[in-house]
C-alpha cells in the first residue's frame, strides 16, 4: 500500500513538472514569437525620440486628385536633448532668422524638457520661407533637423463645410465624419532618433523617416469637386458675401463641382460647420419654376396667355402686393422675367394646390437629394418641406406657397437640382459628390456611379421654360447675372431682410453648369445673389 502511494506522488510531480515545462515553453514562445513585436517596439520607443509628422490618416482629394487635406509645409525641428549650447544653433541660424525670431527659437529648445521633440519653426513670430528652408538643409546643426510636415487643413482650407471637422482625430461632421471608418489612421509617420543608454545618437542610426503604415487602409476619399472651380467660388463669395451658399452642379450628370458656405468657422477644431447648402431656406420666387412648369404641362396656359397686374392681388380675404408691379398686362414669359406675383398667384389659384404640390415632388423637392451614397444617405438630414394638400385649400395658402413662403422650404442643394432638371432636357439626376474610394497609391477600391437620372418634365415644356428664364436676365430682373457673349437662363428671388436667389445656367443651350447663390447676408449694396451668380460664372466660361 505505501509502495504505491510513493508511485502515485512520483506520478504526480512528475505530471506538475511536465504542466510547469509546458506553461514555461507556451511562455517562451508567447514572448519570442506572438509579442516579439511589440516588445521590440517598446524597447525601441525607449531608446528613440519621435516627431510626429502626420497621423496617417487617409486624404479627402477633388475630381483629379488634388488633395483638399493633407497639406504639407516645411518645419524646422529640434530636439532639445541633443542640443549642449543654444547659443551655437543662434549663432548657425544667425543668417537665415532675424534677432526676435531666433531669440523665440532658443525659448521654444530651453522650455521644452525630457527627450521630445518640437517644432521650432514656423510658429508664433517665426516665418519659414522656401528660401530658408534650402538654407537650414546645407547646414549641420545638431539637435536640429528639416522636415516636412503634413497639415490636415492648411492655412487656406477649401469647402471645410463640406469636407467637415475632426474632433480628438475622430471625425464627426461632413466627409469625415461620413467615411470615418475608411480615413481613419493605422498608424502615424514620424522622423525619430535612436539613443544609447547615455542618450546619445547611435552611429549608424541617426535620424530615421519612419512612414505610416498603408496597405489598403487607410483609404483616400476622391470628391467630384473640381479645385479650381472651388477655389474661384470661396474667392467670389469671401468678396461679396457674409452668410450664405453657392452650388455648383453639372446638370448632365449630378457632379457637385463646387460646394460653399458662409461664414467661415473661426477655427478647424471648434468653429461653426453649418453648410447652408444643406440647410432649409424659403425658395421664394424661385418657385414659381415649379408653378410655372405644372401650368404648361397640365395645359392651363400657354407662355402667351396674358394677365393683368394692378400691383396687388386678392386671395381669399388677403391681398397681396406685387413688389416689381404694377406691371399692367403682361404674358406668362414676362410674368416670369419681371417676377410678377399677381400673375403667378393667379396661376396657382387656377391650377390648384393639387397640382403645386404634385410637381414639386415631381422636381425632387421635399425629399433627399441622394446626394451621400449608400449607405450614407440620412447624413442628409436636411432635405425642404411642402405643405399638405390641406393646408394649400384655402386660396391665401396657395397664394403663399406660389411665392416659396408658408410652409415651402428647400435647401440650395435642392434648388440645384430642380434646375438640373431644366437645364437637362427634363431629366432629373441626383447629386453626386462622392466620386471613389481609392487607396494611397490611387489604385480604386469602390467606385459610386452617377445617377442616369429619369425624366419628370416633358422637352416641350422644359424648351418653354427656358425661353422664359432667358427673359429674366435679358430684361428681367436677373439683368446682373447676364454673361457677356452667352445667353443665361435663370431666376431670381428676394428673401426677407435683404437676402436674394440666383439660380441659373449658362449657356441656355447645353450647359455644363448649373450654379445657385443664396445670400443671407451680402457684404455690400448691389452685390445680389444675381450680380455674385454673373461674376462666377463668367469666370467659368472664361477659362475655357
Amino acid at each position: 500500500m505505501g509502495r504505491l502511494y510513493r508511485q502515485k506522488r512520483i506520478a504526480l510531480l512528475l505530471l506538475m513538472f511536465l504542466i510547469s515545462c509546458m506553461l514555461l515553453i507556451l511562455k517562451l514562445f508567447s514572448i519570442q514569437i506572438w509579442q516579439a513585436q511589440n516588445l521590440t517596439t517598446e524597447a525601441i520607443s525607449q531608446r528613440m525620440a519621435s516627431y510626429q509628422l502626420d497621423d496617417g490618416r487617409g486624404n479627402i482629394l477633388d475630381r483629379e486628385g488634388v488633395p483638399l487635406t493633407g497639406h504639407t509645409r516645411e518645419i524646422l525641428i529640434a530636439f532639445p536633448f541633443l542640443i549642449q549650447d543654444t547659443s551655437e544653433v543662434k549663432e548657425a541660424l544667425g543668417g537665415i532668422f532675424n534677432s526676435s525670431e531666433l531669440i523665440e527659437i532658443e525659448n521654444i529648445i530651453k522650455s521644452t524638457s525630457d527627450k521630445k521633440a518640437v517644432c521650432a519653426a514656423p510658429g508664433k513670430g517665426i516665418q519659414l520661407t522656401r528660401e530658408q528652408a534650402r538654407k537650414i538643409k546645407e547646414l549641420n546643426i545638431p539637435g536640429i533637423v528639416l522636415a516636412q510636415e503634413k497639415e490636415r487643413y492648411g492655412k487656406e482650407p477649401l469647402a471645410v463645410h463640406l469636407i467637415g471637422q475632426l474632433r480628438s482625430e475622430v471625425g464627426v461632421s461632413g466627409i469625415e465624419g461620413i467615411f470615418e471608418n475608411e480615413l481613419k489612421a493605422r498608424s502615424p509617420e514620424m522622423i525619430s532618433v535612436f539613443l544609447d543608454g547615455r542618450d546619445r545618437i547611435l552611429q549608424g542610426l541617426g535620424y530615421r523617416y519612419i512612414p505610416s503604415e498603408k496597405n489598403l487602409a487607410p483609404l483616400d476619399v476622391k470628391l467630384t469637386l473640381d479645385y479650381s472651380i472651388q477655389k474661384l467660388v470661396e474667392e467670389k463669395m469671401d468678396k461679396y458675401i457674409n452668410r450664405g451658399a453657392v452650388v455648383v452642379m453639372d446638370p448632365r450628370n449630378g457632379d457637385i463641382l463646387a460646394m460653399a458656405s458662409r461664414p467661415q468657422p473661426d477655427s478647424n477644431i471648434d468653429g461653426s460647420y453649418l453648410n447652408h447648402n444643406l440647410e432649409n431656406y424659403h425658395p421664394a420666387s424661385v418657385f414659381k419654376l415649379v408653378v410655372a412648369a405644372a401650368a404648361l404641362e397640365k395645359g392651363y396656359y400657354q407662355i402667351n396667355d396674358k394677365f393683368t397686374c394692378g400691383g396687388q392681388i386678392e386671395a381669399g380675404a388677403h391681398t397681396f402686393n406685387c413688389f416689381h408691379g404694377p406691371h399692367g398686362e403682361v404674358s406668362m414669359s414676362q410674368a416670369l422675367a419681371h417676377s410678377c406675383n399677381s400673375a403667378f398667384i393667379e396661376m396657382g389659384l387656377e391650377i390648384g394646390g393639387d397640382s403645386i404640390i404634385e410637381y414639386a415632388v415631381k422636381m425632387g423637392l421635399g425629399e433627399r437629394t441622394g446626394l451621400y451614397p449608400s449607405p450614407h444617405e440620412n447624413w442628409e438630414s436636411n432635405y425642404g418641406s411642402m405643405p399638405s394638400y390641406e393646408e394649400l385649400l384655402s386660396p391665401a395658402g396657395i397664394a403663399n406657397a406660389v411665392l416659396g413662403h408658408y410652409q415651402v422650404k428647400a435647401t440650395p442643394l435642392q434648388v440645384a437640382q430642380l434646375l438640373a432638371i431644366i437645364a437637362n432636357d427634363g431629366k432629373l439626376v441626383s447629386p453626386r459628390v462622392v466620386m471613389e474610394l481609392t487607396t494611397s497609391k490611387g489604385v480604386t477600391v469602390q467606385r459610386f456611379n452617377w445617377d442616369k437620372g429619369r425624366t419628370v418634365l416633358l422637352p416641350s415644356t422644359v424648351k418653354q421654360i427656358k425661353l422664359m428664364m432667358a427673359g429674366v436676365t435679358r430684361f428681367g430682373t436677373g439683368q446682373a447675372a447676364a454673361v457677356e457673349g452667352y445667353a443665361t437662363a435663370g431666376k431670381t428671388g428676394t428673401v426677407q431682410a435683404g437676402g436674394s436667389w440666383f439660380a441659373g445656367f449658362t449657356p441656355v443651350e447645353f450647359p455644363t453648369a448649373v450654379i445657385v447663390v443664396f445670400i443671407d447676408e451680402s457684404k455690400g449694396h448691389g452685390y445680389n445673389a444675381a450680380y455674385v451668380y454673373g461674376k462666377i460664372m463668367g469666370e467659368i466660361l472664361g477659362r475655357g
